[in-house]
This record gives C-alpha cells, sequence and structure tokens, in this order.
C-alpha cells in the first residue's frame, strides 16, 4: 500500500481525478455502478469537467468488462488519464470486514484521497470508550475512519457497573478509557480514583469522541511546548540546545548528524518530514503539534518559530 504515496503529487485544479474502490462485488454488479455514475457525469454543466470525468470512468468500464464474466472485484483504483489498480490484499478485505468497512467507495476531488485510503487500510492505533445507556455498556475502539464494538454487558447497579470497567480496563491493558452517556450512573464514575477513566456526560457521536481524544493528545503536547518555550527566557538555559530554522536545512542537518533528542513539529510538517528522511533516522521523540484555538501557544508557536523545535543531547 506504501506505493499509494506515489499518486499524492497528483493534483488537478477541478475535482476529476477519482479515487474509487469495490469490495466484494460482482462484474455485472461494478458496471452497472459505473454507468450510474456515467448518467450522473451526463448532466453535468462545465463540458472540460464533464469530458474528463466521462473519459475516465468510460475508460475504467472498458477496463472492468474485459474482466471475466462471474468474477468477485476486490481493488482500489485511482483513474485519471491512466488507471492504476491496487488489488486488496487479504490483510485489506479482512479489515474491510472486521469493522464493516462500505463496499463501495468513490471520490471526485482535486487530488485523490490517497491519505484516507492509507489511514483506513494501515492506522491501528485506537482511543476507547464506553457509551452509557440504562443498565447497558457498550465498549469500542475507534479512530477518525474506523470503529469497532469490542464488547457489550449489562449491569445491575452503579458498583457492579463499575466493577466491569475496570476489568475492561485490566483485560486489555487500557491507558485512558472515556465513558459518556445520559445514565446518572456515570456521575458516580468521577469520585472513582482512576485517572485512566475520562467522563464526559451526554450522548457523543463517533465525531465528537474523536474530537474529544483529538483535543486531549494536542492539549498534553501544548503543554510540553510551552514548558519547552518557557525555558528559552530563563538565563540558566543553554541555548545552544536549541535548534530552530527550515525543516530542510537546520532541522534536517540535525537529524542527520543524530543531534537531536526531541523534535516539536507542526503536525502537517511531519509528513513532509517522513518523506525526505529514512525511518532509520528517527531516533529521537517527536512531539506533533497542532493548533486547537486561535491564539494558542501552538498558533503562535506555528507563526514566531515556523512551527520546528529541535532540542539537542548536548
Amino acid at each position: 500500500m506504501n506505493q499509494l504515496k506515489e499518486f499524492k503529487k497528483y493534483e488537478e485544479n477541478k475535482e476529476t481525478l477519482i479515487t474509487i474502490y469495490f469490495y466484494n462485488i460482482k462484474k455485472e454488479e461494478v458496471i452497472d455502478l459505473i454507468n450510474k455514475e456515467l448518467n450522473k457525469i451526463s448532466v453535468i454543466q462545465n463540458i472540460s469537467i464533464k469530458k474528463k470525468l466521462n473519459d475516465r470512468f468510460y475508460n475504467l468500464r472498458v477496463k472492468i468488462d474485459k474482466i471475466g464474466e462471474n468474477t468477485i472485484i476486490n481493488s482500489l483504483f485511482l483513474l485519471n488519464d491512466e488507471i492504476f489498480e491496487y488489488k486488496f490484499t487479504q490483510e485489506n478485505i479482512n479489515t474491510i470486514k472486521d469493522y464493516k468497512l462500505r463496499n463501495l467507495y468513490i471520490k471526485k476531488d482535486v487530488i485523490f484521497d490517497i491519505d484516507y485510503i492509507i489511514d483506513l487500510f494501515t492506522n491501528f492505533e485506537f482511543n476507547y470508550c464506553c457509551q452509557v445507556s440504562k443498565n447497558h455498556l457498550k465498549f469500542k475502539k475507534i479512530n477518525n475512519n474506523k470503529n469497532k464494538i469490542i464488547i457489550e454487558n449489562k449491569f445491575i447497579n452503579e458498583k457492579n457497573m463499575i466493577e466491569i470497567i475496570n476489568n475492561f480496563i485490566l483485560e486489555h491493558k487500557i491507558i485512558e478509557l472515556l465513558i459518556s452517556g445520559l445514565n446518572n450512573n456515570i456521575k458516580c464514575i468521577n469520585n472513582e480514583k482512576n485517572n485512566k477513566l475520562l467522563v464526559e456526560e451526554g450522548e457523543l457521536s463517533h465525531e465528537e469522541i474523536n474530537k474529544y481524544f483529538f483535543n486531549r493528545k494536542y492539549d498534553k503536547n501544548n503543554i510540553l511546548l510551552e514548558k519547552k518555550l518557557n525555558e528559552l527566557s530563563n538565563s540558566n538555559t543553554n541555548l545552544d540546545l536549541f535548534v530552530f530554522g527550515k525543516l530542510k536545512k537546520e532541522i534536517l542537518s540535525a537529524i542527520e548528524c543524530y543531534q537531536l533528542k526531541e523534535l516539536y513539529i507542526e503536525e502537517r510538517k511531519l509528513e513532509k518530514l517522513k518523506q525526505f528522511v529514512d525511518d532509520s533516522y528517527f531516533n529521537f521523540s517527536i512531539i506533533p503539534i497542532q493548533v486547537i484555538n486561535s491564539g494558542d501557544i501552538a498558533d503562535k508557536f506555528i507563526k514566531d518559530y515556523n512551527g520546528l523545535m529541535g532540542i539537542k543531547y548536548y
């Protein structure tokens, strides 16, 4: 799947690059789906957009039509003036099954939807949550593009509920568990002296749960950043340990010389860094920084320090 990263370089000025995948769909059904897209395209007013999309879906239909009858399609296609096909591995198929992902995905944009696809099939870092309703507990793992119910339990009373939650944390080695719901029983959890339990009253959507963990992660990182920046105004600080500058110049040089102990870096720059630095050089702590609120410490860091600060060993 790493080969898909090569397609991140493609960009067009209109939404005419097509990312499409089919999972467990018969050839004949795939052709029907493509024909539906061609019908939608036929009413587009912009002639150049219409022609590009029509040509690209038509070429895909021709390709699919050449496949043997009764074939099941399990592939991702990237369509521009050429067609790139990535056939799903068994591991990819297992991911689709395990997380009940959609069997059809279509995205037309100015870029290929590579970040989404790679995250979907390779990101297995999850946050954990427990949704409480009446006498029912639903434990889930979740990230931006996937979620899965791990287990569901019924509880009798508050004591039993807390016991089930604590057993789940121990069994699954959970670092943090977000508990949410409208049930009055969750209020008693605030009295529990367990820093692994996080409580938010109300029913939270998947988007709200992801946002909660996003803010929590970057709040922690921004606190670390602020402490480190405050050291700059301390007369006892050895300023020679700090590396500022450009990503491909001062920061890259310090990385290649194995000088860095820590790197505070704006999140979006981290992906760029990984594109031209070999994995073998990443032997230091990386603290990704993201603006949560306008004017916060991350915002100032990005404006004043270009979102980059390395800390040397010595």
